[in-house]
C-alpha cells in the first residue's frame, strides 16, 4: 500500500512539474515573440514620452546639482547589492562553494537583464555561466530559481514591515478584510512549512531532488539559512540606502520608511512583464508615489531618472567585472 503511495505521489509531482513547466514556458514564448516584445516595447515608449512631456528647466537645473561624484557614490553603493546577490547564489549552490564564479555569473547576468528584452534573460546568462563551470544544469537552474524566490519573498517582507503603520491604520477601518487576508497568508506560511519539511524526507524523481537541492541543503543548515538571510538583507539593504542617499542629495523630505515602501512597491511592479525589462513603468511608478508622498513633481523625476541612470552605471561595472574576470581565467592558460 505504501508503495502504491509513493507511486501516486511521485506521479502527482511529475505531472504538477510538467504542468508549470509548460505554462511558464507558454509565458515566456509570448514575451519572447515578436507580438509580446512590441506590446512592451510600446508601453515603454508610451510612458516615457509621458515621462518626458514633464521635463522642464527646473529638472535639468536638479540634476546638474547632483554632480558627478555624488552619482558616482551612490552608483558604488548600489552595485554592492550585486556582490551580495552573487555571494547568497553561491550559498545556495554545491560545496566547495564556487564564490567568484557566482558574483561574476550575478554581475553578468545584470548586465544582459538590462539591455536584453525580457527580465529572465539575466536569469538564462547565469545559468550560462553556472553550467560552463560544470554545474549541472538542473541544480544551477533551481539555484536561480529560488535565489529570485527568496529575494521577492524579502521584497514583500521589507514593504509589509515599512508600511506596518499604514497597515496597521487600514486594519482597524478594516477588520474583515484584513482577517482574511492574514489568515491566508497564516495558511500560506504553514503550508510553507510542512511542504519544506516533506521535501527534506522524501525520496523524490532524480531530476525534483536535483532542482530542489538548494533549497532541501537550506532548510536542512540553520547556519546556511541565517547567512542567506543576512545576505539577502544586504542585498536589498544596499539598494534602498543607495537610492535614499540620492533622494538627500534631492533634498526630496521623504523617510526613510516611506521610501523603503515605495522602492519595494516599484520592484514589484516592475517585476510584471508589463514594459520592457520596467523600462517607463519603473519610471512612471516612482513620480506618482513620490508626488503622492509629498515631493515635488520635478524632483521626483528627477529622482526616476537618475535611479535608471545608476542601473546602467551598475551594468557598465557589471561588464567592466566580465572582462576583468575573462583576463584572470585566460592569462593563466596563456602561460
Amino acid at each position: 500500500m505504501k508503495q502504491t503511495d509513493d507511486v501516486m505521489h511521485e506521479h502527482w509531482l511529475v505531472g504538477s512539474y510538467r504542468i508549470l513547466r509548460n505554462a511558464a514556458g507558454r509565458l515566456q514564448r509570448f514575451f519572447s515573440s515578436r507580438a509580446g516584445l512590441f506590446t512592451q516595447f510600446a508601453v515603454s515608449v508610451l510612458l516615457l514620452l509621458w515621462l518626458a512631456s514633464a521635463l522642464d528647466a527646473r529638472t535639468w537645473t536638479a540634476i546638474h546639482r547632483i554632480g558627478v561624484q555624488g552619482l558616482v557614490l551612490v552608483t558604488f553603493v548600489f552595485s554592492t547589492s550585486q556582490i551580495f546577490s552573487g555571494l547568497r547564489l553561491a550559498c545556495l549552490l554545491h560545496k566547495p562553494r564556487p564564490w567568484r564564479l557566482a558574483i561574476v555569473s550575478t554581475f553578468a547576468g545584470f548586465f544582459w537583464s538590462t539591455f536584453l528584452p525580457g527580465t529572465v534573460g539575466g536569469d538564462v546568462v547565469r545559468i550560462a555561466k553556472l553550467r560552463s563551470a560544470h554545474i549541472e544544469l538542473t541544480r544551477a537552474t533551481g539555484a536561480i530559481f529560488f535565489d529570485r524566490l527568496l529575494n521577492t519573498l524579502a521584497v514583500a517582507v521589507i514593504l509589509a514591515g515599512s508600511s506596518a503603520g499604514l497597515i496597521a491604520g487600514w486594519a482597524l477601518e478594516n477588520k474583515g478584510p484584513f482577517l482574511t487576508i492574514f489568515l491566508l497568508v497564516l495558511a500560506a506560511a504553514v503550508i510553507a512549512v510542512l511542504a519544506g519539511r516533506a521535501l527534506t524526507r522524501r525520496e523524490l524523481p532524480e531530476f525534483l531532488t536535483s532542482f530542489l537541492a538548494p533549497i532541501r541543503q537550506l532548510l536542512s543548515d540553520r547556519g546556511l539559512l541565517l547567512a542567506v538571510g543576512l545576505l539577502t538583507l544586504c542585498n536589498i539593504g544596499s539598494s534602498i540606502v543607495a537610492q535614499w542617499l540620492l533622494s538627500n542629495l534631492l533634498d526630496m523630505n521623504v523617510s526613510f520608511l516611506t521610501l523603503t515602501s515605495i522602492i519595494c512597491l516599484v520592484t514589484i511592479a516592475t517585476m510584471l512583464p508589463i514594459s520592457l525589462n520596467g523600462i517607463g513603468l519603473q519610471e512612471v511608478s516612482f513620480v506618482y508615489l513620490l508626488t503622492a508622498a509629498g515631493t515635488t513633481s520635478e524632483k521626483a523625476i528627477v529622482f526616476s531618472l537618475l535611479v535608471r541612470a545608476i542601473i546602467v552605471g551598475t551594468s557598465l561595472i557589471a561588464g567592466l567585472a566580465m572582462l576583468l574576470n575573462r583576463a584572470l581565467v585566460s592569462e593563466p592558460l596563456a602561460k
